[in-house]
This record gives C-alpha cells, sequence and structure tokens, in this order.
C-alpha cells in the first residue's frame, strides 16, 4: 500500500512539471530577425532554449540584450538620455506601451520602457531599464509555439512621464495595458 502511495504521488507530482519542448528552426529565424534590428546592435543573442524550471512555461524564448554604459568622460543626464532613447525606439517604428519613470524632487533616477514592434511573422517586445549608468535592454521574440503576437495589439501608444517637457519630480507610471499577461516578457 504505501509503496501505491508513493508511486501516485510521483506521477501527479511529474504532471505539475510542464514537458520542455525543443526549439526549432523558427525560433533561430526569429533570433536573427531580433538581432538585425539597429536598436540592438551589438547586443548578446540569447538562443530560445527549453525550460529548466517549473515556472509557467516549458520553453525560454529566445533574446538579445544590450547593455549601453554611459561615457564616464561624459556627465550624462539621465533625463536627456531617456528622452533620446525614446525618440530612437520610436524612430525605429517600436510602439510604446508602458513607461515608468522614478523621480524625487531633487532628481530623475531612473526609467523602465516597455515597447513592441512587428518584425517578419511575429511582434517583438522590448523591456528597456535605464538609470545615471546607463541602459539595459532585454528584447524578446515569441517561441514557435506561442502565438506570432502573444503582448496584445500595436495600436495603443500614449504619450507618459517621458514625453512631458520636463522631468518629474515624482514616480509615474503610464501604461496602456490593463493586463500584466499582455505585456510581461520574462521567459
Amino acid at each position: 500500500m504505501r509503496i501505491a502511495l508513493i508511486a501516485v504521488a510521483a506521477l501527479l507530482l511529474a504532471g505539475c512539471y510542464p514537458t520542455p519542448v525543443q526549439p526549432n528552426d523558427l525560433d533561430t529565424e526569429r533570433l536573427a530577425t531580433l538581432a538585425a534590428e539597429p536598436l540592438l546592435a551589438g547586443g548578446t543573442e540569447h538562443p530560445a532554449a527549453p525550460n529548466r524550471t517549473s515556472a509557467n512555461a516549458n520553453a525560454s524564448r529566445a533574446h538579445v540584450t544590450v547593455e549601453q554604459v554611459w561615457s564616464a568622460i561624459d556627465t550624462s543626464n539621465t533625463w536627456v538620455s531617456a528622452q533620446e532613447l525614446m525618440g530612437e525606439l520610436r524612430d525605429e517604428n517600436w510602439v510604446v506601451i508602458t513607461q515608468n519613470c522614478k523621480a524625487t524632487p531633487q532628481a530623475f533616477t531612473s526609467a523602465e520602457i516597455i515597447a513592441l514592434k512587428e518584425l517578419d511573422d511575429f511582434t517583438a517586445g522590448v523591456v528597456i531599464k535605464l538609470d545615471d549608468e546607463g541602459a539595459y535592454l532585454d528584447a524578446f521574440a515569441p517561441f514557435h509555439e506561442e502565438e506570432a503576437n502573444p503582448w496584445g495589439p500595436l495600436n495603443a501608444q500614449a504619450d507618459g512621464c517621458l514625453d512631458a517637457p520636463v522631468e518629474p519630480v515624482t514616480n509615474t507610471t503610464t501604461t496602456t495595458r490593463t493586463t500584466v499577461g499582455l505585456w510581461y516578457f520574462r521567459d
């Protein structure tokens, strides 16, 4: 009886973990397309991979990471750098869906930007975190088993804290999404 209970428990637990799915040629093609984006030039490519955990997904999406470190010689202004990066995003046809600005009455300290862009047969998503040291970009392509656009519509861009003529003095978030799942990029 005891062995039967252990066997049943093992079978039930085995069903709690998703079966890892191997990436295919579509994932490789999507990564190449994503890496060719000017915004991501020189970035580090991370191919899609079977997920190694039990967390919500059976695969890890292909993505490209880019780290832009501001020059130590140039006393960069975080606010100006954030606005320049926002302009570059829009010039490259990325649709900004979230702007999150962190600020105090003394200074603008950091921003997070989430944007989408149609590329070939899929919609890419990028999360950008920016502060006084630089910017970190993490751009994702949907896994081949996902919808080609798992993030939601691209026609929902709105002005936010980084579009203001002066830097904010309090924390501010502007988002065109009401559901976390629509812009959740983590793999």
